[in-house]
């Protein structure tokens, strides 16, 4: 209707509004703010493309937006716009009400002014790309509820510097934390069993990153030009096997990286391509950083035959997996 008026300044929206179609207003570059009624339901594919002059977005109810179904990353205004403003007041600390169990597909991507959100405990998905390019975050803490991430949910998310994986999860989502380049360090809990593609690409900030012993799978290019990545500490019980094609360390140096792996496997990683491309590959100690904290466990109360989890928790009759004993990390098959 409007696509290609790059002349149009404003528009009004009717009030009983529930669908704009796709790419209604795509090329308007001179329009500045829009008003979305709480009416509207559902936005087509790349109905705001190319509004590279949109600086605000106005609505009257944040359950409302929240409901709305975007067909893509330029169907939200918010995408150009990174200011969202409820009843004309501006929100840059979000926080989402006790109830909702959703978050859809790209509802809130691009919203650079964005600093803080607070997760209900009630949330169980976050939909595809939803945080996409949330520069103004700074760290996030994901509720133990959610168990469905969809890919590259926080993609972009630049500032970055902190997140904390929820132990309810086992898997680590294609594209996850993509172009995160704020992150200095990742700490992978001991629950995650497979880290997909593109999980931690271009976070070009990583220097150091702590798997679990639970990761059997990794994706391709997991780390792809994760340049900074000097140290990598797995803990996995087993290698965990990689994709060949793209390779889980493509586009990463690796030869000039060095991974620190329980002792009893060390021959096995030197075996075993493309691990063994590693510039080192040295055995982890108790001083390494740890997937969870070892809270007082050291080599006088670790000595006889006394094994701890990696948590700090004795077990009388360890099975399978990684422990401390004698005040070292022991593997046990």
């Amino acid at each position: 209707m409007f696509e290609g008026c790059t002349s149009l300044a404003s528009v009004t929206l009717p009030t009983n509004l529930t669908t704009i179609d796709s790419k209604v207003f795509l090329g308007c570059s001179g329009l500045t703010s829009i008003t979305i009624p709480s009416s509207v339901t559902t936005i087509g594919n790349d109905a705001f493309d190319g509004c590279t002059g949109l600086t605000s977005v106005h609505i009257s109810d944040m359950d409302a937006w929240m409901g709305i179904a975007f067909a893509s990353l330029n169907a939200s205004p918010l995408y150009n716009a990174h200011h969202l403003f409820v009843n004309n007041s501006e929100v840059i600390n979000l926080v989402i009400p006790e109830g909702v169990t959703s978050i859809g597909n790209y509802v809130f991507s691009g919203w650079s002014a964005l600093l803080s959100v607070t997760f209900p405990s009630s949330l169980k998905k976050i939909g595809s790309s939803a945080f996409k390019g949330c520069s103004g975050l700074t760290s996030i803490v994901i509720p133990n509820s959610v168990t469905n991430v969809e890919v590259g949910a926080f993609s972009g998310c630049s500032g970055l510097t902190s997140i904390d994986i929820p132990t309810s999860w086992v898997t680590i989502i294609d594209g996850l934390f993509y172009g995160c380049i704020g992150l200095q360090s990742v700490n992978i809990p001991n629950n995650i069993k497979a880290i997909n593609t593109n999980a931690f690409a271009y976070c070009s900030g990583l220097q150091s990153v702590v798997i679990g012993y639970g990761v059997t799978k990794m994706g391709g290019w997991v780390f792809r030009s994760c340049d900074a990545l000097t140290n990598i500490y797995c803990y996995a019980s087993v290698v965990p096997s990689t994709s060949s094609y793209p390779d889980t360390f493509s586009n990463y140096p690796i030869s000039s990286a060095t991974l620190h792996v329980p002792e009893e496997l060390l021959s096995d990683y030197q075996a075993t391509s493309p691990w063994n491309g590693f510039g080192s590959i040295v055995p982890l100690t108790v001083n390494d950083p740890q997937p969870t904290a070892i809270v007082n466990v050291n080599r006088e109360t670790t000595g006889g035959n006394r094994y701890y989890t990696l948590d700090g928790r004795e077990v009388q009759h360890p099975t399978k997996g990684v422990y401390i004993h004698n005040g070292r990390m022991v593997l046990i098959k």
